[in-house]
């Protein structure tokens, strides 16, 4: 019997490499979800000129102007300038036909192109017609200093985008491994930008960023000086497309740079995330012609299989690099580095401001081979060249798959991603659940039944934080061991009282058998027997008894609860489950409700602190009216008693709510946490890691809570 195997085709050159793979080691091929290409190419993009975004039309602005200024791309980037060109020149043209015009090639610090690839671009007749200026990033002359960056660095521009009357550019959106997507704002800096400009906008600080990265604005510094450059270059106007793997365009966005750029974005974004589950081995191509032309432009494409290939795994990248390393500095950079690792310890000592050419391709390069093997294919580049850059190198699909099964085995699991530069791709997201409840305090599912239910909803972590008792961590632990894919995290919760008020903290990364903590833990049970005993008496009065030993058989040797009186009284028939008896009996202001003695918060956070543990503010604003004013109020006087994080994310909180404690970890610089505040049976609308459906705790909060615990123990940090 024949094994199944599945065609892929990748992109290479101006053709494509194609094999088969065994169906069983494939777990997809992944593309971006975009439309199909735009029936009239000219209709889209004079339609998007025709309605503008944010901005009056383009001729409208060319309309009392004596000179224009259109930055276009260059030879390295596959903008459909031969359909975008000659609409701007209409439109600058169409009221104000004695206006100037200078097309500006963005080179950035690539070389010049010649002069049959600027008529392949544009065309025989714009070529001769028009005024075009090659900028050369290295050619003072033709620089001028405008401002100071964001960051701190000098923004020097050609000055034929300076001292013009309008300054538009075209340009086209695609995801962007540093800068987050292309287009707007990159055709100013580096576009049009200083060798020094782009050197500092470029440093080993800002590409180390977690923020910068494929497909991401926010909190990109590198974005951000960006931004700045192309307001204070005045670019008024700019016409960007997106395009799909073909190079059709699909959509195009005309108007103001910065809110047709974010609209572009917005629309790609959307449809070109991609989850990848992890995989030994992913296999990809750059694009094809022209983005894959040499070395320095594959390694865009290696960066979204960065991203979903586990550490040690094989990056196999379809690229011709008919152009070989394309930059000298990076090669020899690559070549003469004693290891990756080696060469990555070496940029990070490197200021801001001394940064060198093409130092953020090869930290990008070394950051990828520090944690995988990646093989290029191609039959147009030397090999040598690629082994000596501490690449491998193969002529075919086939023999790349040979050579990474040497490295990863027989068995390996396989994505395909034929497009790398033109997805934003992840892999699969889990939440993570640090708010939960066991039989051994209020819940109703044993320790170990937590355990299952959690690695059934494919959680990254959970938290088991029974109220005021540890009794259940040590089962919980255990059956943790059969689940290593699950991040099991010991944890309490302890009621506290602040003024009228009841406050709970929960404890993570706590050691459960500290004797500080033990002590206090049993100071709560004494307290807890006590109210217990009012609630028996209570209910009692009521007409329904209840005696001490009934207690101790329903909590099965854990500490006795409200959920132990209810679970009796449906057991009686009583009331039909257990929360009926507390709508009725047992929640605060019913009649068999009690209060109890408890100790200040400040004692709660140094007992959680004691046993190594971090203090989280549990549920903080759901039974609060005002609540950033109460919460603030919280904050400004227990983040100075050494309160660590805030639950931002619960099973009551909407997006406002969230917010509101994001935004207020961020000022009283704390951290986050979250949980669903899961009880099983007894809160059947609280659902484990989901809450009351719409609870979604992001797993890259644990990273930032390890390194917390690490730094109260004066410990190296918790690996992530």
């Amino acid at each position: 019997m024949c094994e199944e195997s599945i065609p892929i085709e990748i992109p290479y050159g101006k053709t494509k490499l194609s094999c088969r793979l065994a169906a069983k080691n494939l777990v997809g091929i992944f593309t971006a979800s975009l439309p199909l290409p735009a029936a009239d190419p000219v209709r889209e993009t004079s339609d998007a000129l025709d309605h503008p975004i944010g901005s009056a039309p383009l001729e409208e602005l060319a309309r009392n102007v004596q000179s224009a200024c259109v930055i276009a791309s260059d030879h390295t980037r596959p903008v459909p300038s031969r359909i975008l060109m000659p609409q701007i020149l209409a439109r600058l043209r169409k009221y104000n036909p004695a206006i100037d015009v200078t097309i500006l090639i963005a080179t950035g610090c690539h070389r010049p192109p010649t002069q049959a690839e600027l008529i392949q671009k544009f065309g025989e007749k714009i070529v001769r017609r028009e005024k075009i200026v090659i900028h050369d990033a290295f050619n003072s002359a033709e620089l001028e200093e405008a401002g100071t960056l964001p960051s701190g660095g000098k923004l020097i521009l050609n000055k034929a985008a300076l001292h013009t009357d309008l300054l538009v550019s075209e340009g086209f959106i695609e995801p962007h491994f540093f800068a987050g997507f292309s287009g707007g704002r990159k055709s100013v800096l580096p576009g049009v930008a200083s060798r020094v400009t782009v050197l500092a906008n470029h440093c080993s600080e800002f590409i180390a960023s977690a923020n910068a990265r494929t497909g991401n604005l926010e909190g990109n510094p590198i974005a951000e000086d960006m931004l700045y450059a192309a307001d204070k270059a005045k670019l008024a106007f700019i016409l960007n497309v997106v395009i799909d793997g073909e190079k059709r365009i699909v959509r195009a966005f005309a108007g103001a740079h910065r809110a047709a750029h974010e609209a572009g974005c917005q629309f790609l974004g959307e449809l070109a995330r991609i989850t990848v589950p992890e995989v030994d081995i992913a296999i990809t191509g750059n694009g094809g012609f022209p983005l894959d032309q040499n070395v320095y432009q594959a390694v865009k494409g290696m960066t979204a299989r960065e991203a979903v290939t586990r550490d040690g795994g094989v990056i196999i990248l379809a690229a011709s690099c008919c152009d070989g390393h394309g930059g000298e500095s990076f090669f020899r950079r690559m070549s003469e580095a004693a290891s990756p690792r080696a060469l990555l310890d070496e940029i990070a000592k490197i200021p801001r401001d001394e940064t060198v050419p093409d130092q953020w391709e090869y930290q990008i390069l070394a950051r990828i081979l520090d944690k995988h093997t990646v093989i290029v294919v191609t039959t147009q580049c030397d090999h040598a060249l690629l082994h000596s850059m501490k690449l491998e190198a193969a002529s075919s699909l086939d023999e790349a798959l040979c050579l990474a099964r040497a490295h990863v085995g027989e068995d390996a699991k396989i994505a395909v991603i034929p497009d790398g530069v033109s997805v934003i791709a992840g892999k699969k997201k889990h939440r993570i659940d640090l708010h939960t409840h066991s039989c051994r305090s209020d819940g109703t599912d044993t320790p170990r039944e937590l355990i299952e239910h959690a690695a059934a909803a494919e959680l990254a972590a959970i938290a088991l934080t029974d109220h005021d008792t540890v009794e259940g961590i040590e089962e919980f632990l255990s059956a943790a061991g059969g689940h290593p894919e699950l991040e099991a995290v010991p944890g309490v919760e302890l009621s506290c009282r602040y003024g009228a008020r009841e406050m709970h903290l929960v404890g993570l990364y706590i050691d459960h058998h500290n004797p500080e903590l033990l002590a206090f833990l049993e100071k709560m049970r004494t307290e807890r027997n006590l109210r217990n005993e009012r609630i028996r008496l209570k209910l009692e009065a009521l007409g329904y008894p209840i005696t001490q030993e009934e207690l101790q058989a329903a909590a099965g040797g854990a500490a006795i609860g409200r959920p132990h009186f209810a679970k009796i009284l449906v057991e009686r028939d009583y009331f039909a489950n257990v929360r009926a008896v507390f709508e009725k009996l047992l929640k605060r202001g019913c009649p068999a409700y009690a209060p109890r003695e408890l100790p200040p918060p400040e004692k709660a956070i140094e007992v959680i602190h004691q046993a190594g543990g971090i203090a989280v503010w549990a549920h903080p604003i759901y039974r609060c009216r005002n609540e950033r004013a109460w919460a603030k109020r919280i904050l400004k006087h227990f983040v100075p008693a050494g309160l660590d994080a805030v639950e931002s994310y619960y099973s009551l909180f909407g997006r406002e709510e969230t917010q509101i404690m994001s935004s207020l970890a961020e000022e009283f610089q704390i951290l986050e946490s979250g949980g669903s505040d899961y009880h099983g049976g007894i809160r059947p609308d609280f659902a484990l890691g989901s809450g009351a459906g719409g609870l979604w705790v992001p797993e890259q909060l644990l990273a930032k809570l390890k390194t917390k615990v690490g730094e109260l123990r004066h410990e190296p940090k918790i690996p992530v």
